[in-house]
């Protein structure tokens, strides 16, 4: 699994280049406990280039939903596609965290 990170205002961008499966679920989720280690004020994850999320995936986004929300920090989704939006508003996903295709709004939703 490929991503590059990125710095603005202290909130950590991670773009994603790839589909989060189980062979690469655990790479997704120790960059993602890394970013969130460092303490940053939030975390926006662009999935434009993600056409498939597995359970493990939505586990890893759970996880760091919650873990950066017990700190006052918040996580958001960003340039989410639509067969990934589909799966993620059936679980509730969509009430729980921001999604939008903005970055600007993505990294003041973090302020």
């Amino acid at each position: 699994m490929c991503f590059t990170i990125t710095e603005i205002k202290k909130i950590h961008v991670m773009r994603m280049s790839d589909n989060v499966t189980f062979s690469n679920a655990r790479a997704f989720r120790d960059c993602i406990e890394s970013l969130i280690n460092d303490e940053p004020i939030g975390v926006v994850i662009d999935l434009k280039k993600v056409n498939f999320i597995n359970s493990t995936g939505i586990g890893v986004l759970a996880m760091a939903h919650n873990k950066l929300q017990s700190s006052d920090k918040r996580l958001v989704l960003l340039n989410v596609r639509p067969e990934v939006i589909r799966v993620l508003k059936i679980i509730g996903f969509d009430s729980l965290i921001f999604m939008t295709d903005d970055e600007e709004k993505a990294v003041a939703y973090c302020l």
